[in-house]
């Protein structure tokens, strides 16, 4: 269908507003059509009840002057007064169905049981129900026959018959035909313009959204979409520009993404602190390195080690998540050292759940006796064999809420003298610069 894929949107749209056309011009034309038609009927009885009520008095106005039935100069009178009414032909019948007197463009009738019937029937409804004339309607020819009985001074009933065609029924029919193409030529071109409008307001848009993320799923992201709309499509085009700017900057993280966490390294922290300093916000750096790590690593393997990091990472991230704001971020520097960047308000709530996380499930990483015991045995940097308490976690914080800080490097060089600081505290502890100068 115009090379629209049949499982697409457009198509099903479109065989959609084909099926609805239908319908709806289908109800038009129905309703259109049936009240016309009942007006036109209406109308047209209208017309040949008030042609007929001429004709009854032009023909009992000639009845006072038939003195033999016989006599055909009244009915010519009266043919001639009928035809001034469009009407052509006239027969004049007696009771029994003979034919008196005939004119009209064919030859004279001959009477049948048919004709008498009616004939009968017209005269029955006169005398019983008070009728004034008789319609014998055929809709097929196009024909209405009045008859109309009246009684002569004898006592004698004659009737006579006038044919009224029905020439307008047609005419109108054909104009009703053509309101009911005017009417579906005007429901099909609206309709084709309402759906020109909401191919460019919603098919469009959606093309060109599937477009631009089957490039992005692709590796692309410089995708521009040129959809300006105040609608939801607008609102959908515009956090999808969103997603990109954020797939962007996941993707430009991931390039210095620590491979044992997966969190950004030291390029992307450094980003973070810098963005942090340029838009003059108060923020807390909290620096974190386990303790006795190194012995820890010598006794279990570098495995269980990495097992140790990923826990160290996962206490981070959770504490980040439940005490930090919307700019909370986490990195890893590697081995055993990260970073959170949060605002100034958070940092000791942050800090204190890190802790505690910390100290609840870390004995999960020793064997029964080195945990019941609270140390292990291992060598020291000079190859001693030395006892080692269990791991802890220091956290030194650094912020600009006492002082000014230019750019990262004052925030590392703070974190490094908190460090020594913390490291001589026992257990996992955390402390912040109150410096102001």
């Amino acid at each position: 269908m115009l090379g629209i894929r049949r499982n697409s949107l457009s198509y099903k749209t479109a065989i959609l507003y084909v099926i609805l056309t239908i319908v709806i011009v289908s109800i038009f034309n129905f309703i259109i059509w049936e009240n016309q038609s009942d007006l036109i009927t209406r109308n047209q009885q209208l017309i040949s009840e008030n042609q007929s009520v001429r004709l009854k008095n032009l023909f009992t106005k000639q009845k006072d002057q038939i003195k033999d039935k016989r006599d055909p100069e009244a009915y010519k009178r009266i043919a001639e007064a009928a035809q001034q009414e469009g009407i052509k032909e006239l027969t004049v019948y007696t009771e029994k169905g003979e034919v008196l007197y005939y004119r009209g463009p064919n030859k004279a009738p001959k009477p049948d049981a048919e004709e008498n019937v009616v004939i009968n029937r017209a005269i029955a409804k006169s005398e019983l129900e008070d009728k004034e004339f008789y319609h014998d309607i055929h809709i097929k020819d196009r024909l209405i026959n009045l008859y109309v009985p009246t009684p002569l001074a004898s006592g004698e009933v004659i009737v006579g018959k006038f044919p009224i065609q029905i020439k307008s029924l047609e005419s109108e029919k054909n104009v009703l035909l053509r309101l009911c193409i005017l009417v579906t030529v005007i429901v099909i071109v609206l309709q084709f313009i309402f759906a020109l409008f909401l191919r460019k307001i919603v098919i469009v848009p959606v093309i060109k959204l599937e477009k631009v993320t089957h490039e992005v799923s692709k590796g692309d992201f410089n995708q521009q979409i040129d959809i300006k709309q105040d609608d939801e499509i607008g609102l959908l085009a515009n956090a999808f520009k969103e997603m990109m700017l954020a797939l962007v900057r996941i993707t430009e993280e991931a390039k210095g993404a620590n491979p044992l966490s997966g969190l950004p390294g030291n390029n992307v922290i450094v980003t973070k602190i810098e963005r942090m300093i340029h838009d003059k916000k108060v923020f807390a750096v909290i620096y974190g390195d386990l303790d006795n790590f190194k012995a820890y690593n010598d006794k279990y393997g570098f495995s269980k080690g990495d097992d140790a990091i990923l826990y160290t990472r996962d206490c981070f991230l959770d504490a980040a998540k439940r005490f930090g704001n919307e700019s909370t971020f986490v990195g890893h520097e590697g081995g055993d050292d990260f970073v959170v960047v949060t605002g100034y308000e958070n940092w000791e709530e942050v800090s204190k759940a890190i802790t505690t996380a910390f100290d609840e499930n870390v004995k999960q990483f020793y064997n029964e006796a080195d945990a019941k015991s609270g140390f292990i045995e291992s060598l020291d940097r000079q190859g001693r064999r030395m006892r080692f308490p269990l791991m802890t976690i220091s956290l030194a914080v650094a912020s600009n809420h006492y002082r000014p800080i230019e750019d990262h490097r004052a925030i590392v060089s703070i974190a490094a003298e908190m460090k020594k600081y913390v490291k001589k505290m026992e257990g996992s502890c955390y402390a912040i610069d109150k410096r102001t100068n």
